[in-house]
This record gives structure tokens, C-alpha cells and sequence, in this order.
């Protein structure tokens, strides 16, 4: 189902809620955590809650035009917050992987998850494709610009 990402830990939480036989895992970006997610954290954790969260961090906010957020150098280079320190100040069983390592991660992460039954957040390292893309056309852009011609 596809809802807002800054309520879906709530909106996870309110459906366990109805039927606790189901687990339902928010999965969201780095952009929908800092905005309001990081809240809806911090509320399972004061309410005993369990639930399993995707972070996916990619420093950028991809669905707000790209925009950089507080995780990213780009914000204020030398002052960004870092997810994985951030989710260690908490107490929260965390872990952090990139993309290559999900696959493999996850039936271990799932077990420990479903045994456990607590707050657990897999903070999902990978770049944004939308913003590789954009930087790659205006990398384009400007050879153009400085050479007068196409790299065709």
C-alpha cells in the first residue's frame, strides 16, 4: 500500500495493532526521517511498540526535487548528522548495510526481528539513481557548454 512516508511507522503500528498475527515494515528514505519519522521512532520506542523499519538512506530527499538532507554534506558541508550515529544514541536494535549486503542480511535480520519483537531499524545505505542521473546530465551539459559540441 503506498500512504504518506513520513506516517508509515504509525500507520504500520495502527494496522499490527488491529491484527497482531501480521507484521507490516514501513519502508522509507532518509528525506521522510528527518522530516517526521525520526519522531514516530522515538514514539514506538516510548510505547513498547515492535516493528521493523527499512530506512533507506541515500542523502537526499529524491521526492522533494532532490533537495539534500540533514544526513547529506551537501546541506552544510562538515555538519551532517549521521543516521547511523543517531540510531545508536537510541535504544533501538539497529543495523546498517549497503545495498549489496540486504540480500543476504535479511532472513537473519528478519529472524532476530520476529524473536525479539522490538523496535528494529535496517538503515539501507545505497546512492539515489534520480540523482546520479541528474548529475551525469549536467556533467553532459557542461562539456557541451565548454566544448561546443556533443561527447557523441
Amino acid at each position: 500500500a503506498e500512504f504518506s512516508p513520513g506516517s508509515s511507522i504509525s500507520l504500520a503500528l495502527a494496522l499490527r495493532e488491529k491484527d497482531p498475527q501480521c507484521y507490516y515494515i514501513p519502508i522509507f528514505g532518509d528525506g521522510a526521517f528527518f522530516h517526521s519519522g525520526f519522531q514516530a521512532l522515538l514514539d514506538a520506542v516510548a510505547q513498547g511498540k515492535s516493528v521493523l523499519v527499512v530506512l533507506v538512506d541515500n542523502q537526499t530527499a529524491a521526492m522533494g526535487g532532490l533537495a539534500p538532507v540533514p544526513g547529506s554534506e551537501k546541506q552544510v558541508p562538515g555538519k551532517a548528522i549521521q543516521i547511523r550515529e543517531l540510531l545508536q544514541a537510541l535504544p533501538v536494535k539497529s543495523v546498517s548495510v549497503s545495498a549489496n549486503e540486504v540480500v543476504r542480511s535479511l532472513p537473519s535480520i528478519l529472524q532476530d526481528f520476529v524473536q525479539n519483537n522490538e523496535v528494529f531499524v535496517l538503515h539501507v545505505q545505497l546512492p539515489c539513481i534520480f540523482a546520479e542521473e541528474l548529475e551525469a546530465e549536467k556533467l553532459d551539459k557542461e562539456i557541451i557548454h565548454e566544448t561546443g559540441s556533443d561527447r557523441s
